[in-house]
């Protein structure tokens, strides 16, 4: 828990934990307070918001009774509507951990939840992703430009600025072809 902000004083009344990151494409607390965006979240799920370091993402450790797991995904949906209609335009992306029975698997609900969000270029904006959807699937592979990716790696390694440009812009047509987001 140190490692998101040092949530040292919190206390947890409930034996089940899930980490949910809530990315936004521009800072939301142009709009409320952290208290506010916490206060947002607890009416839905139990829990701790913290800001991360990038002023655009918040990890919000939810906190529920193990025999509440199948509301989860209810709540999770509810909070995801309320906060699209309240950032409005912020282009919203919940990414869902897996579920834990004690504190000390909130670390492995974070790096799973960590992964969801990043699978956000491939399933785009506007939307909850929960650990659990992520699809290593060859066939899915193959829809990423992993070529480009290679392309531009080499490049960069090498110092070929002149092949850095053009794989650059493959990927970014490539994510402008599928509503995928420019910002991370």
């Amino acid at each position: 828990l140190d490692a998101i902000g040092g949530v040292s004083n919190v206390r947890f009344e409930k034996d089940g934990f899930a980490v949910l990151m809530l990315l936004f494409s521009k800072q939301a607390p142009l709009l409320c307070s952290d208290i506010q965006l916490q206060e947002l979240c607890r009416a839905h799920l139990a829990g701790y918001l913290q800001r991360t370091s990038d002023r655009n993402q918040y990890v919000y450790i939810a906190n529920f009774a193990s025999q509440e797991r199948q509301q989860l995904k209810q709540a999770v949906q509810a909070l995801y509507d309320e906060l699209e209609q309240t950032f409005e335009g912020y282009n919203l992306v919940i990414a869902v951990g897996e579920c834990c029975d004690s504190i000390a698997g909130v670390s492995q609900s974070y790096e799973t939840a960590v992964l969801a969000a990043d699978y956000r270029f491939v399933q785009g904006n506007h939307c909850i992703i929960w650990h659990d959807q992520l699809s290593f699937d060859t066939a899915m592979l193959e829809l990423y430009p992993k070529k480009q990716f290679e392309q531009l790696r080499y490049a960069l390694q090498r110092g070929e600025t002149e092949n850095v440009y053009p794989a650059l812009n493959e990927i970014i047509a490539y994510l402008k072809s599928g509503n995928l987001p420019l910002f991370y």
